[in-house]
């Protein structure tokens, strides 16, 4: 039961940290491509460090929930980087019906 919601907490994280990254780098586009863009010089700057964080992040909780699902972390970690931007997209929603699966099977062996 504890590590179920273990898992949801850190699937929860790491759909933050994708989410903080992606969405950053939309609003980091359109500042960086409206024409009051010399002004938005400091928006920018913070928005790369969103971007930075975020996806560091995102990498770091990847490996986490990897390695409590006892999956292999250099396929699921290094595939998530290698095929960036689309990899950790890749990478979340193959680990959404990994976290699912190991939820279903843990009901499954609880006694009724």
């Amino acid at each position: 039961m504890e590590q179920e919601r273990d898992l949801r907490g850190t699937f929860r994280l790491l759909g933050l940290c994708m989410l903080a990254c992606y969405g950053a780098f939309v609003a980091f586009m359109f500042a960086l491509f409206s024409p009051e863009a010399a002004t938005l010089k400091s928006i920018r700057e913070t928005l790369v460090l969103i971007m930075a964080s975020g996806g560091l992040l995102f990498y770091v909780f990847l490996g986490v929930l990897v390695t409590k699902l006892k999956k292999s972390l250099l396929v699921w970690v290094g595939g998530a980087f290698v095929l960036a931007p689309l990899g950790p997209i890749v990478a979340y929603f193959g680990i959404k019906r990994l976290v699912a699966e190991s939820e279903n099977s843990t009901n499954d062996r609880r006694p009724s």
